[in-house]
């Protein structure tokens, strides 16, 4: 009866061993399976700061090209509008300057017509005198 009660006692202590070692086992499994499951949140927070900070610099990146395309754009119509401007000021002063010389080709055509009426004048005179010192000379 002794060896019988010791055997259950040893059973007891045996099954309550057992029991306790299930326990810390479930308890090491459940403490890890957390540390699992806080590294895998922990990670996916890390993931969503990067993927925030990753949109936060796209933004600022686009938003910048964006700029830098206005300013461009801004200077491209500011450099057509000046070449414009140049254009139309080389054209009046082509057009003046056509204008100057049209008027000096003009001036000289009018003094060379003015010469040479002058000339046939005095071919005229010369003839008339000629022909006065012809009719001088026959008398």
């Amino acid at each position: 009866l002794e060896c019988e009660q010791e055997l259950r006692m040893h059973e007891l202590l045996f099954e309550s061993d057992r029991r306790r070692v299930s326990t810390e086992k479930l308890q090491s499994e459940a403490k890890a399976a957390k540390e699992v499951a806080e590294a895998k949140e922990k990670n996916q927070q890390e993931m969503r700061n990067k993927m925030v900070l990753l949109e936060q610099n796209a933004s600022r990146e686009q938003q910048r090209l964006e700029q830098m395309f206005a300013e461009k754009m801004a200077d491209m119509e500011e450099a057509n509008i000046k070449e414009k401007e140049e254009r139309e000021k080389v054209s009046v002063e082509k057009a003046a300057l056509d204008s100057v010389h049209q008027r000096a080709a003009a001036e000289k055509e009018t003094e060379a017509a003015i010469k040479f009426m002058q000339a046939q004048e005095l071919s005229k005179k010369d003839e008339e005198f000629a022909k006065k010192e012809d009719l001088l000379a026959k008398e």
